[in-house]
């Protein structure tokens, strides 16, 4: 099982907006979970050769996306 966290939108300081934001301050807390716990971030192109069945992933594999362009994902 490899986990795909899917991000929307990015707001700014310690609290969401609504549903589809997630804050500043929970973003940076899932991402040092993630390192905390030997977590090892793959490209989507990683996981596709993985079904495929061509190239082995690290036993913690979890694979980040995000939705749509909004400019708090620039920033």
């Amino acid at each position: 099982v490899v986990p795909i966290l899917c991000y929307h939108q990015f707001g700014r300081g310690n609290r969401a907006r609504n549903k589809m934001e997630v804050s500043q301050a929970a973003f940076e807390q899932q991402m040092a979970f993630l390192k905390d716990n030997g977590y090892s971030v793959v490209g989507l192109d990683d996981l596709q050769a993985f079904l495929s069945g061509d190239r082995p992933l690290p036993e913690k594999a979890v694979v980040i996306t995000i939705d749509d362009g909004y400019r708090s994902v620039y920033e």
